[in-house]
Parts: structure tokens; C-alpha cells; sequence
């Protein structure tokens, strides 16, 4: 396996770490890209269909246990008759009634020890404004409990198998900790105030890097990678998702085209360069009424 390199993660998808960027500050309603000494609005409607359909997305979410079918036709077909007992009753047990609650009752307990109605909700917008999402599931070894978090999807990089991206091979998450965090967690000492922490994970193995430096090496303790990595709209054969936020931008820069060059039925009239950084607000709303 060819050797890692955690400084060279940012370089290796830096299209897409831009048009996050991009993508943000469009929602931010950081719209326009150079200044003026006049008032400049910003409609941020982008922002508000977001929020609202993300919100009506995210009512009434939840889940159900059923018991499963194929062992319940498995049980009663005679052709395993030659079955042992024991097999029988392990089976019979997970279908059971009792057994469904309590699996209800574990994923519900999961979601509320998570906060997972906010964590959803964050997560989904988080999607719809940067094109992808990505949630983390571990053991929480303190707690001896399930933990579920949301990284930041910048700092998550993904290796799939030739052409087929639902073979992720290898993830890395990176972010940063403070002098205090590096501290804490993992006991060392650093000079700089702030530190890059990479999480390397296969199926096989996890490593962890304090900026260059290798910290811990070991087997992976859950046999698979356990990062959920979901766009928000999957373009065909490509792994990473679009935004909702582009395809609105993509509308405005349209209508703003339309109001500089001025269309008419007659074909293009020339208007001034900044038609809305230049009006007065008391100009722009005059005659508007309630």
C-alpha cells in the first residue's frame, strides 16, 4: 500500500472543498463579490427555501420493528425438520414479540441518548447546502453506549475501487484540536496552539496521525468502516453529490443577467453595471407599497 501523506488530503480534492466553499457563503448570503460604497441588498431566499424545506422534511420522523419473514417460512418449512432444536427456538425467540420491543426500544434510546432530531436536521441542511453529508458511528468505550455524530464533510476524504463507487476501500476524517483537546484525548504535549488529528480507516485497520506524526496503530474493531457517507443528489457515476444551494444560485445568476443586460421584447437594452449596488434603499423601495 502506497505510504499517506495527511498534508496532501486538502490538495487531493480541492475542486470539491471550493465549491463547498462556494456553495456556503451562497447560503451565508455572501452574494455579492466585490464591494460598494453604496447599500447593497441581499434577498437571501436561498437560505429560507433551505431551512423550510428542510424542516418540513424532517416532521414526523419514525421507525418500526417487524419480525422478519424469511425465519418465520425458514421455522415452519418441513424441509428443516432435520433442524436442531435449539435452532428452532433461537429463531422463534428473535421473531418474538418481546424481542421486536426491545429492538424498538434500543433504537429509540440510541436516538434520544444522540439528539438525533437536531443532529438530522443539522446534518440534512448541512447536505442540501454543500452537496454531501456523513455521520459517524462508534462504541463510545466511556459511556458503553452508541455514539452518532455528524463530522464536518470538508475534512472527510473517501477511496472507492476503480469504477464502482459503493466500494469504499479506505475513509479519512481530519479536523483540528486545540492545545488543551490534544491534551485531554490523547495525552500529549504539543508547542503549536492547534493541531490537524487524522483518522485513517479500512476495514482492516485504523490509524491515527497528530499532524504527520503517527500516534496509534491497530485492527480495526468493528470489522467495517464506520462512516455513512450520503450526497445530497448523486450525479451519475460520480461519488460526491450537488447542491441545492448551486442549482439556486445557478437561477439567480440568470435573473442578475437578465436585469444588467436588460431584456426586452425588443432584444437587449444596455443598463448600468451595478443596477442594484447602486440605488439608494429609499430609491429602491419608493412606491412599493404594504
Amino acid at each position: 500500500m502506497t505510504d499517506f501523506n495527511p498534508s496532501h488530503l486538502p490538495r487531493m480534492d480541492s475542486n470539491r472543498l471550493a465549491t463547498y466553499r462556494s456553495n456556503l457563503d451562497f447560503y451565508q448570503g455572501n452574494h455579492w463579490p466585490t464591494t460598494s460604497r453604496h447599500r447593497q441588498l441581499v434577498f437571501n431566499y436561498a437560505k429560507v427555501a433551505i431551512d423550510k424545506v428542510t424542516s418540513f422534511l424532517m416532521q414526523g420522523l419514525n421507525f418500526a420493528c417487524y419480525p422478519n419473514p424469511t425465519n418465520s417460512i425458514n421455522s415452519t418449512n418441513p424441509s428443516n425438520s432435520s433442524n436442531s432444536t435449539n435452532s428452532t427456538n433461537s429463531t422463534n425467540s428473535s421473531n418474538s414479540p418481546t424481542t421486536v420491543r426491545r429492538a424498538e426500544q434500543l433504537l429509540r434510546q440510541v436516538y434520544e441518548d444522540n439528539n438525533l432530531q437536531q443532529l438530522d436536521y443539522e446534518t440534512e441542511v448541512d447536505a442540501a447546502v454543500l452537496g454531501d453529508g456523513c455521520y459517524k458511528v462508534i462504541w463510545d468505550t466511556d459511556e458503553k453506549r452508541i455514539r452518532i455524530t455528524a463530522p464536518d464533510i470538508s475534512g472527510i476524504y473517501a477511496w472507492w475501487l476503480g469504477d464502482d463507487t459503493s466500494r469504499v476501500w479506505r475513509v479519512a476524517s481530519q479536523y483540528t484540536l486545540t492545545q488543551d483537546e490534544v491534551q485531554i484525548l490523547y495525552g500529549r504535549a504539543v508547542e503549536k496552539k492547534a493541531a490537524a488529528i487524522t483518522e485513517l480507516w479500512t476495514a482492516a485497520t485504523f490509524e491515527l496521525l497528530l499532524d504527520n506524526d503517527p500516534i496509534e496503530s491497530k485492527p480495526n474493531p468493528y470489522g467495517f468502516i464506520p462512516f455513512i457517507i450520503f450526497p445530497n443528489l448523486r450525479e451519475p457515476k460520480k461519488f460526491w453529490g450537488t447542491s441545492d444551494s448551486s442549482r439556486i444560485r445557478e437561477s439567480w445568476l440568470r435573473a442578475r443577467f437578465s436585469s444588467r443586460c436588460g431584456w426586452t421584447r425588443e432584444g437587449i437594452s444596455e443598463v448600468p453595471q451595478n443596477f442594484l449596488g447602486s440605488r439608494r434603499l429609499g430609491k429602491i423601495t419608493k412606491g412599493i407599497k404594504p
